[in-house]
C-alpha cells in the first residue's frame, strides 16, 4: 500500500509510519504541485538534449540547466540529489513527479542502449505531435459548440418572445392544436412566466 504523508525528513517520516504499525519498504521525495506545474518538460528536454549532444555529462547538464532556469531549481535539486546517490536518471526522475509516464519510460528505455538525446528528441516528437492534436480538436470543436450555443438562444428566444405573441391565435381554437403544439405553448408560458 502506498501512503502520501509530509515529512521534513525520510527518518522522521519512516519513524512516524513505523509507530502507526506501517513496514517501511521506501520513501520516495515528492515534488509539490505547484513545482512539478512549473517545469516545463519539452523545454527541460530539449535543453538537455542539447548540452547532452555537446559532451556534458547527465549531471554537468542538470547542473547547467538547474542555474540557466531559477524557477525550476527544485526539481533540478531533486534531480542532482537523487543521481547523487547512485540512482538512474529515470529513477531521479521518477521520484520527482514532475515528467510524464511517456518520458520515463523512454528514457529507461534509453538507459540500456545509451541513446538518451535520441529518447529526448524522440518525446519532443511526440509531444508537439499531442499539442497539434489537441489543437486541431480545439479548432474542430469550436464551429459546432457554436451552433449548438446559437441554436439553443433561438429556441429560448423563440419561446420567450415569439410565440406567447402569437399564442392568442391558438387559445380561439384549443381543440384543433395537436398534442405538440400544446406542449410548445405550455412550455413557452412557463419560460415567459419565470423569465
Amino acid at each position: 500500500m502506498d501512503v502520501t504523508m509530509r515529512a521534513r525528513d525520510a527518518a522522521g517520516l519512516q519513524a512516524a509510519l513505523e509507530a502507526q504499525g506501517h513496514v517501511v519498504i521506501a520513501i520516495s521525495p515528492r515534488v509539490q504541485a505547484s513545482e512539478a506545474a512549473s517545469l516545463d518538460v519539452a523545454w527541460w528536454c530539449r535543453e538537455l538534449g542539447t548540452l547532452l549532444r555537446a559532451g556534458m555529462t547527465v549531471v554537468e547538464a542538470i547542473e547547467t540547466l538547474a542555474s540557466a532556469h531559477k524557477g525550476q531549481h527544485e526539481v533540478s535539486a531533486r534531480l542532482l540529489q537523487a543521481l547523487g546517490q547512485g540512482q538512474s536518471l529515470s529513477s531521479a526522475m521518477r521520484t520527482t513527479g514532475a515528467f510524464p509516464e511517456v518520458l520515463l519510460a523512454s528514457v529507461t528505455a534509453s538507459e540500456r542502449t545509451s541513446t538518451l538525446p535520441r529518447a529526448l528528441d524522440d518525446y519532443l516528437r511526440y509531444d508537439e505531435m499531442l499539442g497539434a492534436m489537441r489543437r486541431r480538436l480545439v479548432s474542430a470543436a469550436i464551429y459546432p459548440s457554436v451552433v449548438v450555443g446559437l441554436g439553443i438562444l433561438i429556441t429560448v428566444f423563440l419561446l420567450v418572445f415569439v410565440i406567447p405573441r402569437f399564442s392568442t391565435m391558438y387559445t380561439s381554437a384549443p381543440k384543433a392544436l395537436s398534442g405538440a403544439t400544446q406542449a410548445v405553448l405550455w412550455v413557452s408560458g412557463v419560460m415567459r412566466g419565470h423569465l
